[in-house]
C-alpha cells in the first residue's frame, strides 16, 4: 500500500502560480491561484495576484469579484480597497470609489497611492478644494510609483508620464506587465 504524498502547502502553490503569471502563461496561473483559493479562500495575495491576472486578461468583472473578497477577508488591509477604487474610476463609480479610497485612507492614512485616488475622485465629483488637500498628500517620493512586474529577470525599464488629474491614455493593453518594468511619474 504507497501513502499519498501530503499537498503541497499554500506558499508552494502561490510560488507556482506567480511562477505561472511570470511566465504569462495566464490561463495555468488562473488555474493555479483558483487552485490556492479552494485551500484557503482568504489568501489575500492570491485575491489580489489573481485580480490582476484577469485585468491583464480584460476581464474586469472577475478583478472586482477578487478585491471584493480581498476586503471582505482583510477589511483594514487598504491595497484592494485602492486597487477596487481604481476599477471603479475606470468605470465611472466615483461615489463607490470614493468609499473604497476613504476606507483606505483611514486604514493607512499615510498611503500615497489611496491619497492619489480619493483626490481624483472628489475632482471628478466637483470638489476641488478637497481634492488639492489630497493630492498634496498623495504626491510622495518625488511622484514616482513602480508598477506591479510580473515577468523574470529585471524587465524592460520604462519610465510611464502620467497626469494625477487624469486624461492618461490607458496603456495596460500596450505595457505588458510581464515584459515591462513600469514606473509611473
Amino acid at each position: 500500500m504507497s501513502e499519498l504524498a501530503d499537498p503541497p502547502s499554500i506558499e508552494a502553490l502561490l510560488e507556482e502560480a506567480r511562477g505561472l503569471a511570470r511566465a504569462a502563461a495566464d490561463e495555468r496561473a488562473k488555474r493555479a491561484y483558483l487552485d490556492l483559493l479552494r485551500r484557503d479562500p482568504t489568501s489575500l495575495d492570491a485575491l489580489l495576484e489573481l485580480a490582476r491576472l484577469a485585468l491583464r486578461g480584460g476581464h474586469r468583472s472577475a478583478a472586482r469579484t477578487a478585491y471584493q473578497q480581498a476586503i471582505c477577508c482583510h477589511p483594514d488591509d487598504p491595497t484592494a480597497r485602492v486597487n477596487l477604487g481604481n476599477l471603479l474610476v475606470e468605470t465611472g463609480e466615483f461615489e463607490a470609489a470614493r468609499a473604497e479610497f476613504e476606507a483606505a485612507v483611514a486604514a493607512r492614512p499615510g498611503l500615497s497611492a489611496a491619497h492619489q485616488g480619493l483626490a481624483r475622485v472628489l475632482d471628478a465629483l466637483g470638489e476641488p478644494n478637497r481634492a488639492a488637500i489630497h493630492w498634496r498628500q498623495g504626491v510622495g517620493a518625488g511622484g514616482l510609483a513602480a508598477q506591479p512586474f510580473c515577468g523574470q529577470g529585471p524587465g524592460l525599464p520604462v519610465l510611464l508620464l502620467v497626469s494625477a488629474k487624469g486624461g492618461n491614455i490607458p496603456t495596460r493593453p500596450l505595457l505588458d506587465d510581464t515584459q515591462f518594468a513600469v514606473t509611473a511619474l
